[in-house]
């Protein structure tokens, strides 16, 4: 199983009903090539977390990265996984305040952040990455399951 890690800049601002709309759109999808993951959406940007089998993660980040409605940046992480963390989200939109809500308030910054280095130090930002990401994975049913 593969594990992706994307951020992308919007084209144009999305609302929330346009959010939620393209989460459905997504879900929908995901559900149908048995792919999981979140979608983070803060200041034009969106960070994004997809696993599944690696074949269609594959197709999936291509596809991402043709769609004109926004910019792709980077794939800021991908491995390969033995475990589903986000079994029960097709996909599920993750706000800013969900994740302060578990104490991962600057997540998205902090991983956008990650880009702009030097890379000095690539492999302990690329852990903590993991680590935020697990993170959100252990407290998702307990505290983002009414989400």
């Amino acid at each position: 199983m593969k594990r992706a890690l994307y951020v992308s800049k919007a084209m144009v601002p999305f609302s929330y009903i346009d959010i939620v709309s393209l989460t459905k759109q997504s879900a929908a999808r995901n559900r149908q090539y048995e792919v999981t993951g979140y979608l983070c959406y803060s200041n034009n940007t969106f960070f994004q977390y997809i696993e599944g089998e690696k074949p269609v993660v594959n197709r999936l980040l291509h596809q991402l990265r043709e769609d004109k409605r926004h910019r792709f940046i980077a794939e800021v992480a991908s491995d390969n996984h033995d475990v589903r963390l986000f079994s029960s989200w097709a996909m599920k939109y993750l706000t800013c305040s969900d994740l302060t809500e578990v104490h991962l308030d600057g997540f998205v910054s902090n991983s956008i952040l990650y880009l702009k280095d030097n890379f000095s130090d690539k492999g302990i930002k690329l852990r903590l990455l993991w680590r935020q990401v697990m993170l959100i994975s252990q407290m998702h049913d307990a505290h983002l399951a009414r989400i």
